[in-house]
C-alpha cells in the first residue's frame, strides 16, 4: 500500500512523504520505506508584516523564501493593493540588493547576486508606505483591514511565479 502525506510551512516547504509497505515475506513480514519525492514547479512561499499601519511611518517586511526543490529567486516584484502607496523618496537600497519603486504600488527587487538568493527578505522603513483614502480612515478608527499583496517572482532557472500574501493593518 501506498500513504502520501503533504504537509507544508514557510520554513519546510511542502514536504511530502511517502510509505510504502508490503509483505515481504511468507510469515507477513513488512518491509518501510520513506522517499523524498522531488516536487517541481512549485511557487515560492511568502509573508508579510505591516507595523504602525494607521500613521505616517509604517513599516512594511515582505520575506519571500524558495521552495526546497525550486531554484533560487533572481529578482521579484512586490504589487502593493489598493489603499496603499509607496513613498518613492524613503524607499532605500539595501545590502545585497537593488529597490526601484515603480509607480505608487510597485516595486522592483533586482540584483539579488549571481546564483539568486534562496530567501528574500524586503523591509521598507518608516515611511516608506502609507494607507491612503478609505483603508486609512478605517483603520485610524481603530479596525484592523486585511491587505493582500502580490509577489512576482522569477528564479535563475527562468521560472515566473506569482504568490499572494496577506498583512494586517492596524493602528499598531
Amino acid at each position: 500500500s501506498i500513504d502520501q502525506n503533504y504537509s507544508g510551512s514557510l520554513t519546510s516547504g511542502a514536504g511530502g512523504t511517502t510509505n510504502i509497505t508490503g509483505n515481504n515475506t511468507h510469515s507477513g513480514a513488512t518491509t518501510a520505506s520513506q522517499p523524498r519525492i522531488a516536487v517541481l514547479g512549485c511557487a515560492p512561499a511568502a509573508k508579510a508584516s505591516l507595523r504602525d499601519a494607521a500613521g505616517r511611518r509604517a513599516r512594511l517586511r515582505v520575506t519571500v523564501e524558495r521552495h526546497p526543490d525550486a531554484a533560487n529567486i533572481e529578482r521579484l516584484s512586490l504589487v502593493l493593493p489598493r489603499g496603499v502607496k509607496l513613498i518613492r523618496k524613503k524607499v532605500e537600497h539595501t545590502a545585497g540588493a537593488s529597490l526601484r519603486a515603480v509607480g505608487a504600488r510597485r516595486l522592483d527587487v533586482s540584483s539579488l547576486g549571481r546564483n539568486g538568493a534562496a530567501r528574500v527578505v524586503v523591509k521598507l522603513k518608516r515611511g516608506a508606505v502609507r494607507l491612503t483614502g478609505r483603508t486609512r480612515d478605517v483603520v485610524r478608527k481603530g479596525r484592523t483591514r486585511t491587505l493582500t499583496l502580490k509577489v512576482v517572482s522569477v528564479d535563475t532557472g527562468g521560472g515566473r511565479f506569482t504568490t499572494r500574501t496577506t498583512a494586517k493593518a492596524g493602528r499598531r
